[in-house]
């Protein structure tokens, strides 16, 4: 190899370095520099660093062959590297050179962390830098192609091999006789980047398990199985379905058909078809990811069984497996924001496409579609089966409908006598089983619960009768068609009272919590001391001391068919840390299992109560899922079960808010019942601050509303106002916020202290609503404040509260014209974040505002990979609907917008106006959603739709005006794109006073940003571009040339490489000026070469077609 391109591969900490030696360069290596794109340094230590002797003595101890002399040089300041940055940096000039930094410490022996490499090293302040979300050790490490880090480095690869392309195309259309060879350079660069290898064919075999239990008596229903089967498998016209498609049927029916049970049948019956039967719950959102995570749990403990030769090979199915294995084995392997993000790696995985990878997913229960994305939900693949259960005829349009009614009546008999464990000795016995299975409606849940009575209290089928009919009178005023099954159950739940009080007590508490997720282990895990200091549950605080006494009440309820265990219990009770000498991952199994009520006996058994009884039990839940939520959250980082229990909860805890909030409605008297108690109001605050947490905004603010209006404490009340003012800054609600989180720090000032860190919250809180409305001396005030009580004074080392507090000063800094100061600052904080740390809603928030700090500093490239892998990020993190997410989408749709990619601009800005709109934002008073009106109205402008920019950008004007005054920040950006809008739209000759207009509304804007923030010379730029460039239509050279001065001063100083957008934007504007004034000389770069940049940065924009018209003008052609 040249010395040029020597490449010492010795480790440093698993980093490779990299050593040029540029001081002869003969025409070998000429050649392969002249080949030679771009460089990526990843952790380079440019200028040295601190622990270069640390690492000399580290590998010391390693291999002999390591270069330690070249470690040596690695010092701070070395000479060594001195002279190899000088002899690199003039043979550099045509490169695209990249530089990744860490962001996280490196765990080194005992050390406890240390940044291998500091920023200041492994940067350069002329060419783009990015931080990665890695230690030093993982900075070329990548889960998985859909890894945040790796998308950043994809763009830049992306970006390195676009110029090509067109470059390629000249050179095509000059000499065609090198066509051969340039389009085979132009392949292997792209797949280089692009290609993967053709997955190999491995089968995902599963061993089959379902958390349904198999009925032994169940008969009948023949012609639906028939149905189900030849769908799935048949190639009918109907049911043909594009090469990528799954097929999917659709069973529906009336509660209490046997819809599970019949697709539980099928599955069992052909389990030998699929490779995988999969089962997942879809009662709601929270259970559906639940589903998926056992899913990857069983692929994972199935792969990990398997000899090494017999798993999948690295293809895109391997890197599937890796992002599934990634997201559960983490530290965060069961907090709430990775559920998603694993059900995305299943769902993924589900559509690779591995052909002899067959699978059936079985989708239950899903019987409400509001909040319920559905179609998420459905993997695509042909080789792939779907059946969905459901009540709703509306979910009938997604595949093929197969009703499940009433079952014949021989059938239904035969399911009466073998749950009654009957045998028909007599004719009149026979006539008997067939009148009580008409009178139960023939549906399969009303026959197996009277057979279960029946058989617990050994009765005939007649005196059963007898007492069916002596209730049904009870129950008139319920729906006829489920009169019967009612009643049925109204018998079993009296029962249930007279035999076993305990039991009785928890199946109506059961019936306060979600129907299908209740985990034995939320009780066994309880602390009985605790919750029996409330007479309401002293019989649960019993009742969670003893084990055996949990199983008695149990199993009397599931004696009854009023619930039954899951039977995914028989695949957890196994996995017991290890099995057959091989590691699995523990579930929690020792504490139980799983029971599922039939959503029916679910809702009856709450319906039937009394109002002052309902409130009782109300406030049982309350408690009992309040203790879970506190006991989950202290024992989550030392109790591994526990705390992998703690996703379990959330479940309960939107069924319980969700019933408060219902009852509530329609009974006056259950809110200061609840609130009123303390225990009782303190529990229902950890479950709203749980629900806040796992992005259920909306539930959780009614709730804090709640304790607010019926003020409990004043310590709750003024922690309920800072967790409000919280949720209502997210929804863009700056005024009642305000108010809300100035009394909070208030109240919490006078009971705390105001170095205490609730105070501190809320003053965090109330400085972020201040930046939002643009007082920001209010803000760095109060920001400030919580910075300096939350960096330890004897490490200097900051708080996550304080990060977040820095992270918006930073944006603070922004607005005034403090662009260095304020990126110094989010990168000192984001070097503080631990590694674990990675894709978390804390570290997403900082990079975010890194990200607008680059975007406003011209550095659109660095900002624009920043956005992408950002937005990545939120969405498996906190959903694609949260507010932050959407309000990356509108910042990723401003920033294309900037870049002339309007297609892909209005696709974002869509997206964030829609899922603004679904969250209730107002479209004339919440900010959010008028950036994104604004961003919107720019956007029309840019692509010449002139009257529906004016529409919208007006719409906007008058909400900030009226919002925030003439002058504000928002203010003044809509005023300058008002007035851009009068020029562009204007034709000089024909409607002058238009352009004037906006000549006049440009230069006021300007003078309003130098008086307010003089310091703000990047917000001025931009200004004085728009200014000039309307000054330059108006033909008036030696103005807009006086106006630009100070933006070309300022681009100047800001040391932006040549291709930055914002300086080709300004060369622009100078280039034509000059032209026009015979200055020729005086320009910065030729014509062609300005164009050239333009068509790389901007492609085929309105830029692009101006600079080629005065490449024309000035005789050098328009020609590329």
């Amino acid at each position: 190899m040249s010395p040029w391109h020597q490449v010492l591969t010795r480790k440093l900490d698993g980093q490779a370095l990299l050593q040029s030696d540029l001081s002869q360069e003969n025409s070998v290596e000429h050649g392969i520099r002249t080949l030679t794109l771009g460089i990526l340094f990843f952790g380079t230590p440019h200028s040295g660093t601190s622990y270069a002797s640390l690492a000399t003595h580290l590998l010391r101890l390693g291999s002999p062959l390591t270069n330690i002399s070249l470690v040596r040089h690695l010092h701070n300041d070395s000479e060594w590297l001195r002279m190899q940055r000088n002899q690199f940096e003039p043979r550099s000039e045509d490169l695209k050179l990249f530089y990744f930094y860490e962001t996280y410490k490196t765990k080194i022996l005992h050390v406890k962390g240390i940044m291998v490499v500091p920023i200041s090293s492994a940067t350069s302040s002329s060419c783009r830098n990015y931080g990665l979300g890695k230690d030093h050790k993982g900075l070329v490490r990548f889960s998985s192609s859909s890894d945040p880090d790796y998308l950043v480095v994809l763009e830049c690869l992306k970006s390195m091999i676009q110029p090509l392309r067109a470059k390629i195309q000249e050179n095509l259309s000059r000499k065609s006789t090198h066509h051969s060879q340039a389009v085979s350079f132009s392949s292997s660069l792209t797949s280089s980047v692009t290609a993967t290898t053709n997955p190999s064919k491995p089968v995902m075999g599963l061993p089959f398990s379902l958390p349904i239990q198999r009925s032994l008596g169940f008969i009948g229903r023949d012609a639906q199985l028939k149905e189900i089967h030849d769908y799935l498998f048949g190639h009918d016209e109907q049911g043909a379905l594009s090469g990528e498609q799954s097929r999917l049927a659709v069973l529906y029916g009336l509660p209490g058909a046997g819809k599970t049970q019949l697709i539980a049948a099928y599955a069992y019956a052909h389990q030998k078809k699929f490779d995988a039967v999969l089962w997942v719950d879809g009662t709601d959102q929270i259970n559906t990811f639940l589903s998926f995570q056992e899913i990857a749990y069983r692929f994972l403990d199935n792969l990990s069984s398997r000899e090494i030769e017999q798993r999948p090979s690295f293809s895109r199915l391997q890197s599937i497996i890796a992002k599934i294995s990634s997201a559960v084995s983490t530290r965060s392997a069961m907090d709430k924001e990775m559920l998603p993000k694993i059900s995305q790696a299943v769902i993924d995985l589900l559509q690779s496409s591995t052909e002899t990878f067959t699978w059936l997913l079985i989708l239950d229960n899903v019987d409400s579609l509001t909040d319920y994305p559905l179609s998420m939900f459905l993997p695509q693949s042909e080789r792939g089966k779907i059946v969905i259960t459901t009540r709703l005829t509306a979910v009938m349009r997604f595949g093929h409908p197969i009703e499940v009614g009433q079952i014949d009546k021989d059938t239904a008999v035969r399911i009466l006598l073998n749950n009654a464990s009957l045998r028909v000795k007599t004719e009149s016995d026979l006539q008997d089983a067939h009148y009580l299975a008409d009178a139960l409606g023939a549906l399969p849940l009303a026959l197996e619960n009277a057979g279960a009575w029946i058989n617990k209290a050994q009765i005939t089928l007649r005196r059963f009768q007898e007492l069916l009919e002596e209730n049904l009178n009870m129950l008139a005023s319920s729906d006829k068609d489920q009169r019967a099954i009612l009643t049925v159950l109204e018998l079993s739940l009296t029962r249930l009272e007279q035999e076993d009080q305990t039991a009785s007590k928890l199946m109506t508490l059961l019936a306060f919590l979600h129907k299908s997720a209740f985990w034995e282990g939320l009780i066994s895990d309880l602390d009985g001391d605790r919750l029996g200091d409330h007479e309401e549950v002293s019989w649960l605080a019993e009742l969670s001391r003893s084990r055996v006494e949990l199983v008695k009440a149990l199993g009397t309820i599931f004696s009854l068919s009023l619930a039954k265990r899951s039977g995914k219990d028989h695949y957890q009770a196994c996995r017991n840390g290890k099995e057959n000498g091989k590691a699995t991952y523990e579930h929690g199994e020792n504490h139980g299992g799983t029971v599922e009520i039939h959503p029916l006996v679910h809702s009856w058994a709450r319906q039937r109560l009394d109002p002052e009884t309902m409130k009782r039990k109300l406030l049982e839940a309350v408690l009992f899922i309040g203790k879970a939520v506190e006991k989950s959250g202290k024992s989550a980082a030392t109790e591994r079960d526990t705390a992998r229990g703690f996703p379990r909860i959330l479940p309960h805890a939107d069924h319980v808010v969700t019933l408060f909030q219902a009852l509530g409605a329609k009974d006056t008297s259950i809110f200061p019942f609840i609130l009123h108690d303390v225990s009782a109001a303190t529990a229902l605050f950890n479950i709203a601050a749980h629900l806040q947490d796992n992005t259920r905004l909306q539930p959780a603010e009614q709730v804090f509303r709640a304790i607010i209006a019926h003020s409990v404490t004043p310590l709750m009340t003024a922690t309920a106002q800072r967790q409000l003012g919280q949720i209502l800054t997210l929804f863009s609600n700056y005024d009642e916020a305000e108010s809300l989180l100035s009394t909070s720090v208030t109240s919490l000032t006078t009971l705390l202290g105001p170095s205490n860190t609730e105070t501190l919250s809320s003053k965090f809180c109330l400085g972020v609503v201040h930046h939002r409305c643009f007082r920001y001396a209010e803000a760095s005030v109060l920001l400030r404040e919580v910075i300096k009580f939350d960096t330890h004074p004897a490490t200097n080392q900051t708080g996550a509260l304080g990060r977040e507090a820095a992270s918006i000063l930073a944006l603070v800094c922004r607005h005034l014209g403090r662009d260095k100061e304020g990126l110094e600052l989010v990168d000192t904080m984001l070097a503080q974040t631990d590694a674990s740390d990675l894709n978390t809603a804390h570290v997403l928030t900082l990079q975010y505002r890194r990200a607008l700090l680059l975007r406003q500093s011209g550095r659109w490239d660095e900002a624009l990979s920043s956005y992408l892998s950002i937005l990545s990020g939120m969405r498996t993190t906190l959903g694609p609907w949260h507010p932050l997410t959407l309000r990356a989408a509108n910042a990723l749709g401003h920033l294309y917008l900037l870049l002339g990619r309007y297609s892909d601009s209005r696709e974002m800005l869509l997206l964030a106006s829609s899922g603004q709109s679904k969250l209730g934002f107002s479209q004339e008073t919440e900010t959010a959603q008028l950036r994104t009106i604004f961003n919107l109205g720019v956007l029309s402008r840019e692509e010449e739709r002139y009257h529906e920019a004016a529409e919208l950008l007006a719409r906007s004007l008058e909400s900030e005006v009226r919002l925030h005054g003439p002058e504000a920040y928002s203010t003044l950006r809509c005023r300058l794109e008002m007035a851009v809008l009068k020029i562009r739209s204007s034709t000089p000759g024909v409607d002058g006073d238009e352009l004037e207009k906006g000549l006049r509304e440009l230069q006021s804007v300007l003078e309003v940003q130098v008086r307010k923030c003089p310091d703000a010379e990047g917000e001025q730029a931009w200004t004085r571009i728009m200014l000039s460039e309307g000054l330059v239509k108006a033909e008036r050279w030696e103005q807009a040339m006086d106006v630009l001065a100070p933006a070309v001063k300022w681009a100047n100083e800001s040391s932006f490489p040549s291709d930055n957008p914002v300086w080709l934007r300004i060369e622009l504007v100078r280039t034509k000026c000059l032209l026009a004034l015979g200055r020729e000389g005086e320009m910065g770069m030729g014509v062609r070469e300005l164009v050239e940049m333009l068509e790389r940065v901007y492609g085929e924009h309105w830029l692009t077609r101006e600079a080629r018209v005065v490449m024309g003008k000035s005789g050098l052609g328009v020609g590329a």
